[in-house]
């Protein structure tokens, strides 16, 4: 149930009945507001806080020509509440968790850099001796040539002396 509730007034529209100013019950579920204005708003499952619910101020007025371009635009209603769920990871965990995917990665980078500078050896190295092949394929068409050319000078010498 909690999954699909991104909204405050989505809370309350589950089946809530209302059991004081600002502060609805369903079962073993609570909604309350925090504030006055309705901006601010917990669920609670038990008395626990299952989810904070805010209500961003939003601005509702067509831009002049010469005011600045806003931001982003909000098209649906419920974009203006946020939802943050207090069954997740503590703070700290999270920095932490974030700290060591960090590491990972790093780790991971460094790896795939040394990888790659494996490779570009290995690429390098093959160039070379695809170049040195190509350089020795030319050179016997020239020894072939000229091992021609002295076979011609023979049969012509040869020829000349009779």
């Amino acid at each position: 149930m909690v999954a699909t509730l991104y909204t405050g007034p989505e809370a309350i529209s589950h089946s809530f009945t209302r059991v004081e100013a600002g502060k609805w019950v369903h079962a073993n579920w609570q909604f309350q507001y925090l504030d006055l204005l309705g901006r601010a708003a917990v669920l609670k499952f038990k008395g626990a806080e299952v989810a904070l619910f805010f209500k961003r101020q939003i601005a509702e007025v067509e831009p002049l020509p010469s005011d600045p371009i806003p931001e982003g635009v909000i098209e649906d209603p419920a974009d203006i509440w946020m939802r943050i769920d207090l069954l997740g990871m503590s703070a700290k965990q999270v920095t932490s968790k974030v700290g060591k995917d960090k590491r990972d990665l790093e780790q991971q980078l460094v790896l795939a850099n040394q990888e790659i500078a494996a490779k570009q050896k290995l690429l390098d190295l093959q160039e070379t001796e695809i170049f040195n092949l190509k350089k020795l394929s030319e050179k016997p068409d020239t020894f072939e040539n000229a091992s021609e050319v002295r076979k011609k000078g023979k049969k012509s010498r040869s020829t000349k002396g009779k």
